[in-house]
């Protein structure tokens, strides 16, 4: 269980992960949209294009310190219905 953003971070980046490196985090144009949710789970956002809308995506620490996807990439177009949805299925 994760209290912090900061936490997932760390626990990431010992486990060799690259999620929240600055290069990743550009490419992908993603950014932390949430706290920790239920110990494990944050709302990412990202946005191609500058023409195209900001969209969000539930993501979830794993006990190895990976970071995995919950349903689809961009699946959420808002942060309220991404954090509904883990409230109330996850």
């Amino acid at each position: 269980m994760y209290t912090t953003i900061t936490k997932i971070k760390q626990a990431n980046k010992k486990a060799g992960g690259s999620f929240f490196d600055r290069g990743t985090m550009k490419f992908f144009n993603s950014k932390v949209e949430s706290g920790v949710i239920k110990g494990k789970y944050f709302i990412t956002s990202e946005k191609y294009e500058f023409f195209n809308p900001k969209r969000y995506t539930i993501r979830k620490i794993t006990s190895t310190g990976s970071i995995d996807t919950i349903g689809n990439f961009c699946q959420f177009n808002s942060k309220r219905m991404a954090s509904d949805y883990i409230k109330t299925k996850l």
